[in-house]
Parts: C-alpha cells; sequence; structure tokens
C-alpha cells in the first residue's frame, strides 16, 4: 500500500535489499541483483510492491477485504466489440501528480496488465502462486 512513492524514498531500501541478496550468497560487490534473487528465491522490492497491491485488489474484488476497500476498485463499463471484453479496472481521472503514485493508480495499471487468465482466478491461493511465478 504504501510502496507507491517517489523513487527517492525507496532508492535506500533497493539498494539494502540488493546489498543484503550479495551478502547472503557471498558474491562480489559488483555482481548483478537479478541473478541473485532468482538464485535465492527473492521479489525484487519493486515486484514486492506490485504483487501486495495486486492481492490486496484482487482480493477487495473477490470480497474477501472490508466493503470499504471493495468500493474503491471498479470495472469498466462492458462494451461489446470484436476483440471480446477484456474485464479491466477502471482507472480514475486525477488532476494532481501526487495521486499518479497511488495504488488506485499504479496498482491497478499493474493489474489490468496481468493476463486475464490470472485475473479472473476464483482461488486466492491460485492467483498468489500465478502472480509470484510472473515476478521471479
Amino acid at each position: 500500500m504504501w510502496g507507491y512513492t517517489y523513487d527517492c524514498h525507496l532508492n535506500r531500501l533497493i539498494k539494502l535489499q540488493k546489498r543484503a541478496a550479495r551478502v547472503v550468497s557471498s558474491s562480489p560487490f559488483r555482481a548483478h541483483s537479478g541473478p541473485l534473487f532468482k538464485q535465492l528465491n527473492w521479489i525484487s522490492f519493486s515486484d514486492r510492491i506490485n504483487f501486495n497491491s495486486c492481492v490486496y485488489i484482487h482480493k477487495s474484488l473477490s470480497n474477501l477485504c472490508s466493503i470499504f476497500s471493495s468500493d474503491f476498485f471498479k470495472h469498466k463499463a462492458l462494451k461489446k466489440t470484436r476483440s471480446g471484453s477484456n474485464k479491466e479496472l477502471l482507472i480514475p481521472n486525477t488532476r494532481l501528480t501526487v495521486f499518479q503514485n497511488t495504488i488506485f493508480i499504479k496498482g491497478v495499471k499493474f493489474y489490468n496488465s496481468l493476463a486475464l487468465e490470472i485475473r479472473e482466478s476464483k482461488n486466492i491461493k491460485r492467483f498468489v502462486k500465478n502472480l509470484k511465478s510472473i515476478l521471479m
């Protein structure tokens, strides 16, 4: 929820995670972190933010969260087209750039970018498993 902020606030945490991966795997200082995360089965910090946001959104849409949170995320109006409906969530219009870094904008954009089969998962465990397989 709180991960969608300006990059300058997250850079320190991202660097600490990369440093921890190098220490745990006994890798050199200049080793790339991507292969280390795969070796350790870790999800990067930015992917962890997207993961938690998607799980929250999916739970809200499945009525597994409070009623308050289920009102935040709405599906776009269904229009009949030749390509069919992709059942995307509505991205609210905002005037201020400060709202561009919220779960309602960035989280919904990432959720909409997921494959339809993943978004339509009825079981939360299956959704989490499929989402982890994409991010790892």
